[in-house]
């Protein structure tokens, strides 16, 4: 079976990361990995994208306690 895909979702990213947290009790970090890390790794932008590291895009949301999303960066701006 090819795997040519990926699944996708209705559900906003930042829903999902909410839910991941308070309602399945994952640990924050490991939430935050899957929701950046993970898919710059599976796109094969992670050279440039999904950790905060000198030389990279810079793109960063800003949450509140609840995981909101209160501001967005991208590309460091």
């Amino acid at each position: 079976e090819a795997r040519t895909s990926f699944a996708s979702s209705t559900s906003p990213i930042d829903k999902m990361v909410r839910h991941l947290i308070f309602d399945t009790k994952l640990p924050a970090a490991d939430v935050v990995e899957m929701a950046s890390a993970t898919p710059a790794r599976l796109l094969g932008t992670i050279d440039r994208k999904g950790t905060i590291t000198e030389g990279k895009d810079a793109d960063i949301n800003i949450v509140d306690k609840d995981f909101n999303v209160i501001r967005t960066f991208c590309k460091g701006e």
